[in-house]
Formats: structure tokens, sequence, C-alpha cells
């Protein structure tokens, strides 16, 4: 299928402006969350518990609140447990469905959830959907052969940037991971990748977040030409090439460059039309709205503060005001 102009366009602003959180289309709301809280055969006994006291005699649907039961609390209907919203029955599905749309795997489903719902049996939950999935199946990435060698973790963003380039439906775009924040910038070329395009796109880039002081890339013509290197040179870039045929060196970029095509190649043949405007920011929001290891932050908490605004728009639509 031939892209448009615009559809092409679409692509490279939407991951670049992160113009649309997918969270922000959930097909339910607080209030919707709410209204069904009430007829919810285990949490309408549990609204009753926190408003009055608990009982003496507990049943088992109701156990799984009472082991929590000074951590939650009512805000408009809803159950919040710590700030994550406690999700009726006959949405959980919905939901899950929802956030497994992407097909990022069941670590990051997991983290992504965690920080907004809350269910008994959640993790359970995910794991049986991800691993019933035959297209996460299909696609799911074969074990690492070796281990690589990690990269000293950066101390401020734009401080190193790894590039590559992807290729969708015949068109080529350079995208750049910022390794502190985890940012990911996309910026199309054509048919074809040119040293020149690609040197026009990194300028863009800087002139937008500044100089990076290292650029990691694999050793492909645009990156070890002359050209190239005396860009890097005159613009005080230290550039760094990984291994030929060791992708994982550079696993940077490398992981997001599978991940864009894995969502872009995710939909069930029968299923509704790709949507390629939106499963590049969705990618994005996999990796920049989720925690990291225990007791980190958020990687996007990393970025300018004007970019916050899409991590908290994750929790809005089902967060009820407080």
């Amino acid at each position: 299928m031939e892209l448009t102009a615009a559809q092409e366009s679409a692509i490279v602003s939407a991951v670049n402006e992160h113009a649309h959180d997918p969270t922000e289309d959930l097909p339910i709301d607080a209030s919707d969350v709410a209204d069904a809280s009430k007829q919810d055969s285990k949490i309408a006994p549990v609204l009753q518990y926190l408003q009055f006291r608990w009982p003496a005699e507990i049943s088992e649907a109701a156990r799984p609140y009472y082991k929590i039961r000074h951590e939650p609390t009512i805000e408009s209907g809803c159950v919040v447990r710590g700030g994550r919203t406690v999700i009726p029955v006959v949405f959980r599905r919905l939901l899950l469905n929802e956030m497994h749309s992407v097909h990022i795997g069941i670590v990051r489903m997991k983290a992504v959830a965690r920080s907004f719902v809350w269910q008994p049996g959640l993790d359970r939950d995910i794991e049986l959907l991800v691993s019933s999935c035959s297209h996460c199946q299909a696609l799911a990435k074969a074990p690492s052969k070796d281990a690589s060698h990690p990269w000293v973790y950066p101390t401020e963003a734009f401080e190193r940037v790894h590039v590559d380039f992807a290729e969708f439906n015949n068109q080529q775009y350079l995208v750049i991971v910022d390794a502190y924040s985890k940012r990911i910038d996309a910026y199309k070329l054509g048919s074809t990748a040119t040293t020149q395009q690609t040197i026009d796109s990194l300028v863009t880039f800087i002139a937008t977040f500044g100089i990076p002081k290292t650029l990691v890339s694999d050793t492909g013509p645009q990156f070890t030409s002359h050209q190239f290197q005396r860009f890097c040179r005159e613009s005080g870039i230290v550039r760094k090439c990984t291994p030929p045929y060791h992708p994982a060196s550079n696993g940077q970029v490398e992981r997001i460059v599978q991940e864009l095509k894995r969502a872009l190649k995710s939909r069930p043949p029968a299923g509704p039309a790709l949507d390629i405007q939106h499963s590049p920011v969705r990618v994005y929001m996999a990796h920049a709205g989720q925690p990291g290891q225990a007791g980190s932050v958020h990687p996007a908490e990393k970025q300018p503060k004007s970019l916050l605004k899409t991590q908290e728009n994750r929790k809005a639509n089902l967060l009820p005001e407080i």
C-alpha cells in the first residue's frame, strides 16, 4: 500500500510532537467507573465497607480487598488505591485489550497497567492475555545469544543519542533515541537515505535540542562517510560506531526500531485498518510512560517539563478529581 504525503507527514509529526496519547481515547472515564462500581458485586460491598467499617465475616470475593483495607480510599464514587483506580469487572477485559493493542510484551504492559489501574490478579490476567496472543508470540524477539557490555548511563538529557534507520512502506526514517530520557524522534528521508539527508535531519534535531556530546550509530555508509565525519567533527560531536553485524551494541535505538516495526506489523489479518499515525506514538508511550526499575522515576520525567503533560494524561481519564 502506497502512503500519501499526508500519511507520511503524520508519522513524523506524531512521533516528534507526541501529539496523541492513546490513553486519552480510552473507551471509559472516571464517571463510568463510578457507576459500574456501584453495580459490581465485588466492589459495591467494598464501597460500603470503606464508608463505614469492615464486617467480622468477610466473603471470599471481598478477601483480596480486605488484605489491603488500609490503603484504598473513595474518590468521586471510585475506589482508588495509591493513586490507581480500581477497575470494575465489567471493564477489566476492555482496558486490558486497549493496553495490549500495541503488543509491547508482558513486562512493559504490566508496568503501564500498574501506573494507573489496579485489580486483584492484574499481573496474572496480563500474563494470560499476552501468552495467548498469537501475534505477540509470532513477533516475539529471539533470546539474546550473547551478553553485550552496557553503555555508561548518561547524566543529562541528550548527552548521548543513538541513531539508526527504519524502513516502513518503502520509506526511510532516521530514528534518534536519547539514552537518558528515552525520547524518540523520527525524520522522514524518502525512498533512500543519503548522507546529506541524514545530516539535514540531525541539524533539525540539534536546532531543537542542542548538540549531543556523543552520537552512536552502526557502520552504515551514511555514518562512515567523510562528509558525515566532518559534520560531527565541526559540530563537536564524539562519534562512536558499533561493530558490524552486531546490532545489540546499539541496543538503545535498535530496540525502538524493532518495536516500531512490530507495532506496525501487529495488526491481525482480519482486524481494522493499520493505524499508521498512532502506532509509533504508542511505542513511545510504552517506553516513556512506564516506570523503570524499582525506585526509579518515569523516563519521561527526565525530559523537559513541557513534555511531562503527556504522562499525566495517562491517568487523567480514569483517576477521579480529588
